[in-house]
């Protein structure tokens, strides 16, 4: 390797790497990935008290912590964090720091992500120090990012290459470059596999190659399968199946499990059309243990390929069997498929096409588009009414032991009088149900009933406030658009024409439509120059600030 190795980078280079570099969601950094030349399995955590134990005795790996904080309501994982947190746990402090600070599930914490981080990084948890910088890095404070990046890297931490490649500091490649080299050459698996993905998407193929290996013989599996991927396409190298499959078998005995999905489909009539027999039963042997696998993402790909592969054999039930566990598993696009396949077909019971209707309905529930168009398709052609009774007790259920998205469908539901009794005392109910697990909907549906049911309670009319600005803060428009009608007619509050200027501002700007726009300057039509002008910079600070400095626009936040 030439001395003075960064010199291969050119800009075109680092901009490409960039994104490969800090698209790693931030907790990634936080614990070391699990070493993988230990023949114990380790089972993957239920609970947040199983989490952090496996932190501690350093089998934690990135896969676990990402699949399991995916699987939790965050506001039960965010409660629990916080509790071990307070008694100085670091793992459990740079856990809520990143809970917060993204605010998954909107449990968006800014001053608490950032006070945990520090807590954590004074006791030295590099981890920490490198959340610390990316949380200044985005809010443009870059003197106080660098600190934290350095102090991480006198650690052996590499985080500088991050401010380096953006051209954010003056030391731009050659010091970001030498954490990353001197955490390479010191025999860091993590710094030798980035090392070795950046060159080898920078062009230095060889060199790529050489630290990918050593990254594998230091236990970072994912050097095995880089290489693998490398060989299999052909990219700069002679295309060598067989060779990529070698070294995707040596990754597979960690148990990778993009390893195991690679020799699932190296078997598969999806990438061999010449597949036989012996070939559909080796890819199903390794699309089962990638179906096991803690890494959820990866686990549901295999499902859903296992899937596909026993529709390939014509055994429709084991393809049932797949779609099932999938569905169970809480993979929407699974659930989608059996939720269609049962509500169609024709020789079905009822109660199967009601199962049916159920997959539907929670493929919907998360997200999935499919299912919402074919269940409006099924009202439009056929008339399908929803099975209401089952629906609204099943939205019950999940409702009260804390799915969020159940209870917003379910106060929907009482809103609108569909298979209930009219409710607003009931809507409300689940209204904080479904806002307290962090869905922004529920807070300005919730803030819309309470001012509709309580116009004469000042303590109900402030909390409808509250729900509407902190639904406002996250862009919801119609929140935005709620509290500028609420100044500008007074309902609650005392009127506030330059509070509901400012407010259609944000809405205008979010969603330019005409009627958004119109409002808008309606309103601005009866203020004078000093009152738009003073409404204009309270609407700047507040968006500047991302919503943390807005006291002259909030009630209260």
């Amino acid at each position: 390797m030439p001395q003075k190795w960064w010199g291969m980078f050119d800009k075109k280079s680092i901009t490409l790497c960039l994104g490969l570099v800090i698209a790693i969601p931030l907790f990634l950094w936080a614990f070391p990935i699990q070493s993988p030349d230990s023949d114990e399995p380790v089972t993957p955590p239920s609970t947040t008290k199983e989490l952090l134990a496996l932190a501690h005795s350093n089998k934690a790996s990135n896969h676990i912590i990402n699949s399991f904080v995916e699987s939790q309501p965050a506001n039960s994982v965010a409660t629990e964090l916080t509790s071990h947190a307070k008694s100085g746990d670091q793992y459990a402090q740079t856990l809520l720091c990143f809970l917060w600070w993204e605010g998954r599930n909107s449990l968006r914490n800014t001053e608490g992500a950032i006070r945990y981080c520090q807590k954590s990084a004074a006791q030295g948890n590099a981890a920490a120090m490198v959340n610390l910088g990316i949380m200044h890095e985005n809010q443009n404070d870059l003197k106080e990012a660098q600190k934290w990046y350095k102090k991480a890297g006198d650690r052996g931490w590499y985080s500088l290459w991050r401010m380096a490649a953006t051209g954010k500091i003056s030391m731009r490649q050659k010091q970001a470059a030498s954490y990353l080299r001197a955490a390479a050459k010191a025999e860091d698996a993590h710094a030798q596999y980035e090392m070795g993905r950046i060159l080898n998407y920078s062009g230095s193929k060889p060199n790529a190659r050489k630290w990918l290996k050593k990254a594998a013989e230091n236990h970072d599996y994912r050097g095995f399968v880089e290489l693998g991927q490398i060989y299999e396409a052909g990219d700069g190298v002679t295309k060598d199946r067989a060779a990529a499959k070698r070294l995707f078998l040596k990754a597979a005995e960690a148990n990778h499990p993009v390893a195991l999905l690679r020799l699932g489909y190296f078997h598969s009539p999806h990438i061999n059309p010449d597949a036989t027999i012996h070939d559909l039963a080796e890819a199903i042997k390794w699309f089962e243990r990638a179906a096991k696998h803690p890494e959820r993402k990866h686990r549901l790909e295999a499902k859903q390929r296992l899937s596909t592969l026993y529709n390939h054999l014509n055994d429709p039930e084991k393809a049932k069997e797949w779609l099932l566990s999938g569905a169970r598993d809480n993979n929407p696009s699974a659930q989608f498929e059996l939720g269609r396949i049962l509500s169609s077909d024709q020789n079905a019971s009822d109660a199967q096409k009601r199962e049916g209707v159920k997959w539907l309905l929670r493929a919907k529930l998360r997200g999935n588009s499919s299912a919402h168009h074919y269940l409006s398709s099924m009202y439009y052609y056929t008339g399908f009414q929803k099975p209401y009774a089952p629906y609204i007790d099943w939205l019950s259920k999940d409702a009260r032991a804390g799915n969020s998205s159940a209870a917003l469908e379910l106060a929907k539901s009482y809103l609108a009088k569909n298979g209930v009794d009219e409710s607003t005392s009931k809507a409300i109910e689940y209204l904080e149900i479904s806002a307290t697990g962090g869905q922004m909907e529920a807070h300005h549906l919730l803030a819309v009933a309470l001012l509709n049911k309580y116009s004469d309670d000042p303590d109900k009319l402030y909390k409808a406030m509250q729900h509407a600005e902190l639904a406002a803060s996250k862009n919801v428009t119609s929140a935005q658009l709620l509290l500028s009608n609420t100044y500008l007619h007074g309902r609650g509050v005392n009127k506030d024409a330059e509070k509901a200027y400012a407010w259609s501002l944000f809405a205008a700007e979010a969603e330019p439509n005409e009627y958004n726009v119109n409002f808008k300057n309606e309103i601005k039509a009866s203020l004078t120059r000093s009152q738009i002008e003073q409404a204009e910079r309270s609407a700047e600070q507040c968006a500047r600030s991302r919503f943390n400095n807005c006291s002259l626009l909030f009630v209260k936040l």
